[in-house]
């Protein structure tokens, strides 16, 4: 915003700028609750569990405790290491890789991607420059970060693997949605 107001940009452009800010600043931040869990420390810098073991109220947990207070068994099992005593690094290492294998992860890097999306989609109103494309790829780097996603043939998907999809994508799994929404081509059965 200040850089906006200080170079002289139109209302309309500063505008811009601070709900652009608003929303990659979010996006950064839920991705870094999530890397708390699915990160690895030399790629991340940041030792996984931290938040966990600090009782930060992360959107992973967050998500979780929802799931196991609407009936999930698997996200209350979870639930019960996440609030369990987490000071050894045995106890800590147990909860981060249950919860980073419970669908509430996936869920939080579906809000954190969807917080991404939308900071670029802000700067539609943007003339097509270089600085537009760089703050665009800026809010998709905030999410991936620990560098995680890979592009596989998907006779490798497996169960268990996020699937991250682009507009017009197609992929013959079966699979939950859990973001965005998508449509059934019969074709591909």
């Amino acid at each position: 915003q200040f850089g906006s107001l200080f170079s002289g940009a139109e209302r309309q452009f500063i505008n811009v700028m601070v709900e652009y800010g608003e929303k990659v600043g979010t996006a950064f931040q839920l991705a870094d609750d999530v890397i708390d869990v699915t990160g690895r420390e030399v790629k991340s810098g940041k030792t996984p569990g931290t938040d966990l073991r600090e009782g930060v109220p992360t959107l992973p947990v967050l998500i979780l405790r929802r799931n196991a207070a609407a009936g999930d068994a698997e996200a209350a099992a979870v639930l019960e290491l996440v609030d369990g005593d987490l000071s050894s690094d045995e106890a800590l290492a147990a909860a981060v890789e249950a919860l980073r294998k419970n669908r509430a992860t996936a869920e939080a890097w579906a809000v954190a991607r969807q917080w991404s999306d939308e900071a670029v989609a802000a700067l539609e109103p943007l003339p097509d420059t270089v600085v537009k494309q760089a703050l665009a790829s800026f809010a998709v780097a905030v999410v991936e970060r620990d560098g995680a996603e890979q592009e596989i043939p998907a006779e490798e998907v497996r169960s268990g693997d996020i699937v991250v999809l682009r507009p017009g994508s197609r992929i013959p799994v079966d699979g939950e949605i859990i973001s965005g929404t998508s449509s059934l081509d019969q074709s591909i059965m």
